[in-house]
């Protein structure tokens, strides 16, 4: 610090003096509520941020909520599906190493979880992992039975499994309409239980 400057703090910006390398490094270890947290610390950070490749849909808090209190299960259900949607608005990348859904969804959100698949497959994702733990109570379709109505067609499954290395899927009492596999020679790990 110059004389007289003394007493007075350097607000210089010098996160956006690091390389989109290193910016991205960082990034990549951080949530997304982090990185939302963060994003006010610098402008580059505001500029980069949409165009992270592991979007990891993490609400394990407010999981730990609905199992102390089931009631709350509508409105954060409601506050999730507005946050995935929010940030796949918001994302510019071309591609995705990593997309994770985490939360307590059912086939009442069947739409909001198609349109989330078709966004990952889109970006040409690498792992995919799709959690949908009920922690409240099971909700079932209309007239209890689950053959009835189908809750995930993933259609858009057999055209691109060929280019993911991981898929996961955790889904409890659901109908899965999958369609024939195709061959899988770049799948390393493979998880589905329901």
């Amino acid at each position: 610090m110059e004389k007289g400057d003394q007493g007075k703090e350097d607000f210089r910006d010098r996160i956006s003096e690091l390389t989109d390398e290193i910016l991205f490094i960082i990034l990549s270890f951080l949530t997304l509520k982090e990185v939302a947290n963060i994003c006010f610390l610098s402008r580059r950070l505001k500029i980069l941020w949409p165009l992270i490749v592991a979007l990891n849909f993490d609400a394990s808090n407010t999981l730990g909520e609905l199992r102390r209190n089931g009631r709350l299960r509508k409105k954060k259900r409601t506050w999730y599906i507005n946050w995935v949607n929010h940030v796949l608005e918001s994302h510019k990348g071309s591609t995705l190493n990593e997309f994770r859904v985490c939360f307590d969804l059912d086939w009442t959100c069947r739409h909001d979880i198609d349109s989330w698949f078709c966004f990952a497959i889109s970006k040409r994702v690498r792992k995919l992992e799709l959690d949908f733990e009920e922690v409240a109570e099971e909700t079932w379709p209309p007239g209890g039975n689950l053959d009835d109505e189908p809750a995930f067609a993933f259609c858009p499954l057999s055209g691109y499994l060929c280019q993911l290395k991981t898929l996961t899927l955790e889904m409890s009492a659901y109908n899965m309409t999958f369609p024939n596999f195709p061959e899988v020679t770049n799948l390393k790990h493979l998880a589905v239980s329901a």
